[in-house]
C-alpha cells in the first residue's frame, strides 16, 4: 500500500517498493558475520550419510590401541585386515557421497568441479589478495572500455539499414499478468546467493505470494513508461582467482551478481523479444547459442556436415576459429539500439525501454568483506544477466553477412568460418584474405 500512495514516476515507485522489502529483510535477517571459507567435504557428508562407517573406524582405532598396549602378532593381523575392510567401505562411501552431491545439485557442472577440487592439494583459494577493492573495480571496468577503443563511436549508417526490405512487423513490449510473473519466479534456479540488497532467489520464492501483485503492477507501469528501474541496474562483482599471481588484478575473473528482482523483469522482456524473433525467423540460422532447442551438439553436427560435404565434392575445407575478446563487455549501446530500430522493427517505446535498461548501469566489487566505490559502466551488456545474451545475439546477428561466400557456425561469441576450395594453395590464400578482412 505504501507503493500505491506514491504519485511519483514508476522509477520512484519501484525504489519505494524495494525499500519496503529491504526493511523487512533487515528486520527478519539481521546481518551476522561468519566464516565463509567452508568447502565441500566428503568426511562431513559421510558422518551424516553413513554412521556405520564411523563405527567401523572407531573399532579400527580401538584395535590399534590394543596392539599398542599389547603388541601381539594376531592382534596386528586382525587390525590390518579390519583396516583394509574399512578402507574399502570408505572408498565406496566416498563414491556414493560424491554421486549424491552431484545428483542433487542445481548446478551439476559446478558440483563436479567441487568433487574434483576436494581431492586436490588444499589451498586457500577463497582468500583474495590484499589488493585494494577499487583497483579490482577499476580494472574490470577499464579493460572493457580499452578493448572497445574506437567502437564507442557510431559505426552504423542508418541508410544501410532498410527495415522495409526485410518486411518485418513492428515490435512493442506488452503488459504481463500475475501468472506470467509467478511462472517466471517459479522457473528461476533455487539459488541462495544474495545480491547487493541481501535478497536471494530462494527467499523470493518463499515470499512470492506477498510480492506478486505489487511487483507485477510496478513492472507493467515500468513497461508503459519505458523505464527499467535504476535500483535493478547495480551489479555486485566478486573477483575469483584464476591462477597465477594473486597480486595481479588481471589474474582474477569477475563474477557479476545482479539483483534477483532484475532477473524476473529481464525474463519478461527476453521472452517477448525471443517470441517475436522466432515467430518471424529473424535469428540467423548459423547461430546455435542461447536459443531454444539448439545446443553445442547441433553446432558441431553442422560443422561436421559442412566438412564432410566439402570432402565428398572433392574440395579441401579450411576452418578459421574466432573467439571474440570480452564480447559481451564491448558492445556499443548506440549500435545495438540502431539495429533494434532499423533492422528489427522495435517501436520507439521498445527502443526507449532497452535504452533505459542499458544506460546508467553501475557496479561495485566486493572482496574480503570490503566493498569498492560504485562506478558507472558505459558499454556492454550486463554480465550474468538474463536479457544480455539475447541482446548480444541481436548485435552479432548479421555477422555472417560480413564475410560473403563463407559459411559460418556460431555459438554465442564463438564463431567458426568454413571455407572450401579444390586447390589447397587457393584455399590458404582465401583464408589469409578472410582473416585480414575480419
Amino acid at each position: 500500500s505504501v507503493v500505491y500512495q506514491n504519485n511519483g514516476t514508476s522509477n520512484v515507485k519501484f525504489k519505494q517498493f524495494l525499500t519496503v522489502i529491504n526493511d523487512k529483510i533487515t528486520e527478519a535477517f539481521p546481518y551476522t558475520r561468519f566464516n565463509q571459507n567452508i568447502k565441500h567435504s566428503n568426511k562431513l557428508k559421510l558422518k551424516t550419510l553413513n554412521p556405520e562407517l564411523n563405527q567401523i573406524r572407531k573399532e579400527v582405532q580401538l584395535l590399534s590401541e590394543m596392539y599398542h598396549n599389547n603388541p601381539r602378532k594376531e592382534i596386528l593381523l586382525y587390525r590390518n585386515k579390519y583396516r583394509a575392510y574399512y578402507k574399502k567401505k570408505l572408498k565406496n562411501a566416498k563414491l556414493s557421497a560424491n554421486s549424491y552431491h552431484i545428483r542433487t545439485s542445481n548446478n551439476k557442472s559446478r558440483a563436479c568441479w567441487e568433487v574434483i577440487n576436494s581431492y586436490r592439494t588444499k589451498s586457500n583459494k577463497n582468500h583474495i589478495s590484499d589488493i585494494n577493492v577499487n583497483e579490482f573495480n577499476n580494472f574490470f571496468i577499464n579493460i572493457a572500455e580499452h578493448l572497445a577503443g574506437g567502437n564507442l563511436h557510431r559505426q552504423i549508417q542508418q541508410s544501410n539499414l532498410n527495415l522495409q526490405d526485410k518486411n518485418i512487423p513492428k515490435f512493442s513490449f506488452g503488459p504481463v499478468s500475475y501468472n506470467d510473473v509467478g511462472g517466471i519466479i517459479d522457473g528461476l534456479k533455487n539459488k541462495h546467493t544474495v545480491d547487493c540488497y541481501g535478497f536471494s532467489v530462494s527467499l523470493l520464492k518463499q515470499v512470492k505470494k506477498q510480492l506478486i501483485e505489487p511487483f507485477t503492477n510496478i513492472i507493467n507501469e515500468c513497461i508503459k513508461d519505458c523505464i527499467f528501474p535504476d535500483e535493478l541496474k547495480v551489479a555486485k562483482v566478486l573477483p575469483v582467482f584464476k591462477g597465477g599471481d594473486k597480486n595481479n588484478v588481471g589474474d582474477y575473473r569477475p563474477i557479476s551478481i545482479l539483483p534477483c528482482l532484475s532477473k524476473v523483469f529481464e525474463s519478461i522482456l527476453k521472452n517477448q523479444i525471443i517470441s517475436f524473433f522466432e515467430s518471424n525467423n529473424l535469428f540467423s540460422e548459423d547461430q546455435f547459442g542461447f536459443r531454444k532447442n539448439k545446443n553445442t551438439i547441433d553446432a558441431i553436427n553442422r560443422l561436421i556436415d559442412a566438412v564432410v560435404e566439402a570432402m565428398e565434392n572433392g574440395n579441401y575445407a579450411g576452418l578459421i576459429l574466432c573467439d571474440l575478446s570480452k564480447a559481451f563487455d564491448t558492445i556499443s549501446h548506440e549500435i545495438l539500439l540502431d539495429r533494434l530500430t532499423y533492422y528489427y522493427g522495435f517501436d520507439f517505446q521498445g527502443v526507449k525501454l532497452i535504452k533505459s535498461y542499458l544506460n546508467n548501469r553501475k557496479q561495485y566489487t566486493s572482496a574480503n568483506g570490503i566493498d569498492s566505490d560504485c562506478r558507472y559502466i558505459r558499454i556492454g551488456v550486463p554480465q550474468g544477466s538474463v536479457l544480455g545474451p539475447v541482446l548480444f545475439l541481436i548485435y552479432v546477428n548479421e555477422l555472417g553477412d560480413a564475410v560473403p561466400g563463407v559459411e559460418t557456425v556460431r555459438f554465442a561469441d564463438d564463431t567458426t568460418l568454413i571455407l572450401r576450395n579444390h586447390d589447397i594453395l587457393s584455399l590458404k590464400e582465401k583464408m589469409q584474405e578472410t582473416k585480414y578482412n575480419l
